[in-house]
């Protein structure tokens, strides 16, 4: 992708968590969504942008797009089972989007604790999107 052809970032946070609403979590995998991208309507950018601040403003805007679904898929767990454990979750995944994009690790390490914390207290039927989103953006911070 050119940087004229990118999603500005709001655009992709957008697309990408309507698109995680709309599939199933077996369907959150990395090429997927550069794909969406790929496919998405383009915002024109200025020559001045450069092409690789481009796509690293929409690869952030992504991540941060599929952290905001698993948050909100996680405050859905709020109330049933374990609910200490869900907020505990909840927290470590917002704590990990200020961390982006100067601190990928210490990002990691808050979802890490975040999918360990659903999947060890919740059942995993119902954590199902929440636990495959935290995992596709675990993989696309660490590619």
């Amino acid at each position: 992708m050119s940087a004229a052809t990118l999603p500005d970032g709001h655009e992709a946070i957008q697309r990408v968590k309507r698109w995680m609403a709309a599939h199933s979590p077996e369907e959150y995998t990395t090429e997927n969504v550069r794909q969406l991208l790929v496919a998405s309507p383009r915002t024109e950018r200025s020559a001045a942008d450069g092409a690789s601040d481009s796509q690293q403003d929409t690869s952030l805007s992504v991540c941060v797009g599929i952290l905001e679904f698993a948050s909100e898929e996680i405050e859905r767990l709020g109330s049933g089972e374990n609910p200490a454990s869900v907020r505990a979750a909840l927290l470590e995944t917002r704590r990990a989007m200020p961390l982006l994009p100067d601190n990928p690790a210490g990002t990691l390490d808050h979802l890490l604790l975040a999918r360990t914390l659903l999947r060890e207290t919740v059942d995993s039927r119902l954590a199902r999107r929440a636990l495959r989103a935290l995992r596709l953006a675990s993989d696309m911070i660490a590619s």
